[in-house]
């Protein structure tokens, strides 16, 4: 059995990053791939996590958020004056 959360950081996603659906074996999840100048990254996510995100993106209280990270981070596709 796999912890709930095995990573710990940040991560950006740029809007010129590709991502695509990836095959994953736990049917009950999504997984997608982030590629940027040939650095992938694959993220799982339970639906009802994904909602929530969507959720809380959509939300008025949303606009200029910040989010603190513990530890490292990996940036994909970022540029845009955030870290990495």
């Amino acid at each position: 059995m796999s912890d709930q959360l095995t990573i710990g950081g940040w991560m950006i996603v740029g809007d010129h990053c590709s991502v695509r659906l990836a095959p994953l074996r736990r049917n009950n999840y999504l997984a997608f791939v982030f590629e940027s100048s040939g650095t992938e990254f694959e993220l799982a996510l339970a639906p009802a996590i994904l909602q929530r995100m969507v959720d809380l993106g959509a939300a008025p209280s949303a606009q200029g958020c910040s989010v603190p990270s513990r530890g490292g981070g990996a940036s994909v596709g970022s540029g845009d004056g955030w870290p990495g």
